[in-house]
């Protein structure tokens, strides 16, 4: 194709893409937004959960969060800064706290969250995943459901979506005998797991895929659903909680995860 018919082919796309809806919103936020300091995007990142999020010394982060929130900062002409979460647990209710303008660090969107956050606006889903156990390889016949963990061993993030999720399917199935420990970081927990002192590491499918890629001796087990207080079960979706009295901001990361999901994660 001759190079002036490239140019102005070229020309076009870029001109059709200036006029989407999406550029829109993001030219219309980017002069009305406002965040707690000037210039700055504050994010709130907690926990130990790679590659989602993982700490690095004081208050380095890196991860699939860091890393598409940082991106995001730039696109609207912010500085990325990371705010360390004092717990993971609670780390939803920092922005309408005024401690950050989003937290983020894998956060499940549920209902009784979202009615605990009322100073918060929860974005819309930026990744949907399942639960999943990590066993030791050539063991992954023997968890297959929650029945098979009686009288044994797991290991859980404690007050995390993946222990409601555990405890209520015990509770439902009457499972006897199931001794639930709780890791100091992720690597003790896959150190049990080798080591034969638990039956297995609860954890979702995309952490447990990323784990057993880089630490051999080590498979997936039981993919399931979550399930949720009502019994009901399904995938769970990854929020972020977004400060209510920043003007712009949800709408401007909404539009950016929209356009910009497919670059998740994977092969980051």
């Amino acid at each position: 194709m001759p190079t002036k018919r490239l140019c102005i082919i070229a020309a076009t796309m870029l001109g059709l893409i200036a006029t989407t809806p999406l550029a829109g919103v993001y030219a219309q936020t980017e002069r009305s937004m406002t965040t707690l300091s000037d210039g700055v995007l504050k994010v709130c990142l907690g926990g130990d959960s790679a590659p989602i999020v993982q700490k690095h010394g004081n208050d380095g982060w890196s991860g699939w969060d860091a890393d598409f929130l940082a991106r995001f900062a730039d696109s609207v002409g912010l500085r990325f800064e990371p705010v360390t979460s004092k717990s993971f647990s609670t780390s939803w209710n920092n922005p309408g706290k005024g401690v950050c303008d989003i937290a983020g660090g894998g956060i499940t969107y549920t209902a009784e969250r979202a009615q605990a956050t009322p100073d918060a606006v929860w974005s819309d889903a930026y990744l949907a995943t399942k639960r999943a156990f990590i066993v030791r390889d050539g063991e992954q016949g023997s968890v297959q459901s929650v029945i098979d963990l009686a009288n044994r061993t797991v290991v859980v993030w404690p007050n995390t979506t993946g222990a409601f999720d555990l405890q209520r399917r015990i509770e439902k199935d009457s499972v006897t005998g199931v001794t639930v420990k709780h890791p100091e970081n992720t690597l003790d927990a896959l150190k049990m797991v080798r080591d034969g002192q638990a039956v297995g590491f609860d954890s979702d499918l995309t952490v447990a895929r990323y784990l057993i890629a880089r630490y051999p001796g080590l498979a997936v087990a039981w993919v399931h659903p979550m399930m949720w207080a009502d019994g009901s079960e399904s995938d769970e979706t990854y929020s972020y909680v977004v400060r209510k009295a920043d003007t712009g901001l949800v709408e401007a990361l909404n539009a950016y995860i929209a356009e910009n999901r497919a670059t998740y994660g994977w092969p980051n």
